[in-house]
Formats: structure tokens, sequence, C-alpha cells
């Protein structure tokens, strides 16, 4: 996102967050001075990976109805960034996921 930010003449970025896990996602925002231009604010206490899906999807289909991007960037958990490629592959736009944390193999 900051080196998007380099080149704002040429790319039109937005920030959407899920907010999944609020309280390290707001400490990072403040660390880099990030301010999302949408909060899905998923966060609920107990919730299921298929609530955390369902969240995502819903959520993010008015934001990419609204913006009509050329493409999405996806950087999260495995649940996030799976739901948010496969919105994006539903609205028949390239998406390119990046899934935070350790790789596993």
């Amino acid at each position: 996102m900051l080196e998007l930010a380099k080149h704002a003449d040429r790319i039109d970025s937005r920030v959407c967050v899920t907010a999944q896990h609020r309280d390290m996602l707001d400490q990072v925002l403040r660390i880099f001075n990030i301010q999302p231009d949408y909060d899905l604010d998923i966060m609920q206490d107990n919730q299921s990976p298929t609530q955390v899906a369902s969240a995502v999807l819903a959520r993010l289909e008015p934001i990419l109805l609204t913006e009509k991007p050329d493409w999405v960037l996806v950087q999260g958990d495995t649940t996030t960034v799976a739901r948010g490629g496969t919105r994006r592959a539903l609205r028949k736009g390239p998406a390119r996921p990046r899934r935070s944390g350790p790789a596993h193999r």
C-alpha cells in the first residue's frame, strides 16, 4: 500500500480492511498512518471461518460494484484472501491474492 502511494499520479488505489482482528489492525494502521477507505468491521467474538467468509463476501460486493476496480490486491489471512479473490473473480476481474503469515507446505 505504501509503495502504491508513491505512484499516486498513475495508480488510483483504495484501502479496504476487514477488521477481522480489530486490535492488531488498529495498531498497524496507526503505526503506518494508513486511513482505510472502507472498513468491513467483521470482528465478532467466537466467529467461525464460515462466518468470516460470509461477511467478507457480503460486505465486499457493494464496494466492488461501486468502485469497479481494474484489479484487486488481496492481503490477509487465508479466509479473507480466498473470499476476496472469489468475489473479484465473480465480478470478472483479476485479483492478486497475497496470504499473510508463514507459508504452509
